[in-house]
């Protein structure tokens, strides 16, 4: 939907006095539009990059939604669209990639205006290890409705995962649009349809791979 200039600039004010307060060495961002009718047309990246000054050395950003025009929703059709993720580094980030994920199982016309999912991926130079950090950010499909993209999405980041090295440092980021395991969707009321008691596949991804927030804080 296009939203209120107002409400556009004080969420972006909001993002970028968080950023200021926490000076991160590493941000993982999901959503920034970057000229899109529906945010009227402000670049977000640079200013999202701007708030964190000098400690924004670098930065990758890689598109996952981009149109010219989106005639939907009617009467007041989305237009111009452009969003990206993007990492912002406080010090050197190279051999930055996007790396593509499975799609929507929808109709061809709806795929062409759609979101393309993606992983961005980079590595940075960190003191004290031995090996560059590897880096990722995402954003998974939301309203699958359980057809199973979002299974084929995560085989995709779990491949990434699993093919470095044991000694490899690598951290992964971003929204995976499921719910953590042992989390009943009735809670949601009708959001809840949009997602399926029977994927498991957190189930099986959580316990693969160490998880910067335990599972229980995720379920408090």
């Amino acid at each position: 939907v296009h939203a209120p200039r107002i409400d556009v600039e004080e969420t972006l004010r909001g993002i970028q006095a968080a950023l200021r307060g926490y000076d991160p060495a590493i941000t993982f961002l999901q959503e920034v539009d970057r000229s899109s009718d529906r945010t009227h047309r402000v670049d977000q990246l640079p200013a999202l990059a701007g708030a964190l000054g000098a400690g924004a050395q670098c930065h990758a950003a890689a598109t996952y939604h981009r149109s010219p025009f989106v005639p939907h929703p009617l009467p007041v059709p989305l237009g111009r669209v452009h969003m990206d993720l993007a990492i912002l580094t406080s010090g050197p980030l190279r051999d930055a990639q996007r790396i593509a994920l499975p799609l929507l199982a929808e109709g061809r016309v709806r795929q062409f205006f759609n979101l393309k999912r993606a992983l961005v991926t980079a590595s940075a130079p960190v003191d004290g290890l031995d090996k560059p950090l590897l880096i990722g950010v995402t954003h998974l499909s939301a309203f699958s409705r359980g057809d199973g993209t979002l299974g084929r999405q995560v085989a995709v980041l779990t491949e990434w995962m699993a093919s470095h090295d044991p000694d490899q440092p690598w951290i992964l980021a971003g929204d995976l649009n499921m719910l953590p395991p042992g989390d009943d969707p009735s809670r949601l009321k009708a959001e809840g349809d949009l997602y399926s008691a029977e994927d498991k596949t957190m189930d099986a991804l959580i316990p693969r791979f160490r998880t910067a927030t335990p599972v229980g804080e995720l379920l408090s």
